[in-house]
């Protein structure tokens, strides 16, 4: 869909990051916790698929010129989409309320619409559902500060999650 609402987890983060330094760490941490990641660059876009899954599970991740990295998950046609401007960030309106919530001035930032993620996004286990939203602050100078939020699409799992991760924080 062209109206930037479409279903698939889509994340810009801004910050710098290597492109291949991101891409060793995202296989060594996937061979740590006993999972193989194949990793197939395609243009300007390098997608990493857990062995033996789907394209639905994939993750694609494109290293901007600006130096931020825009992130989809599933089909990297949608991917490509967005970096040939046929559809774009703006038109996502959770992403673009997110953008209202972070520093866009920040050492790093990033939104993310988690909305479709399904069970991946249950992993996080805070709540009865996974959240549908996530963004975040990280400045860096004299002292290190990080701001993250989460969205729910009901109260009572926001709650939980709060109670949840203030319990653990403590």
């Amino acid at each position: 869909p062209k109206d930037g609402n479409e279903k698939g987890f889509t994340a810009l983060i801004d910050g710098k990051a290597d492109e291949a330094k991101a891409t060793k760490c995202i296989t060594a941490m996937a061979e740590k916790s006993g999972q193989k990641v194949e990793v197939k660059k395609t243009g300007n876009i390098v997608t990493f698929m857990p062995a033996g899954a789907g394209s639905d599970e994939s993750i694609n991740a494109s290293w901007l010129p600006s130096g931020g990295i825009l992130i989809t998950m599933g089909d990297a046609a949608r991917m490509q989409e967005l970096l040939d401007g046929k559809n774009t960030l703006k038109e996502n309106k959770i992403l673009m309320d997110l953008m209202a919530k972070v520093d866009t001035s920040a050492t790093i930032w990033g939104v993310g619409d988690m909305s479709a993620m399904g069970s991946m996004g249950q992993n996080m286990d805070l709540a009865d559902e996974p959240p549908t939203a996530m963004y975040g602050t990280v400045k860096y100078g004299k002292t290190l500060e990080a701001s993250i939020g989460l969205r729910f699409a009901g109260e009572a799992s926001a709650k939980a999650a709060a109670d949840k991760l203030n319990k653990e924080i403590k």
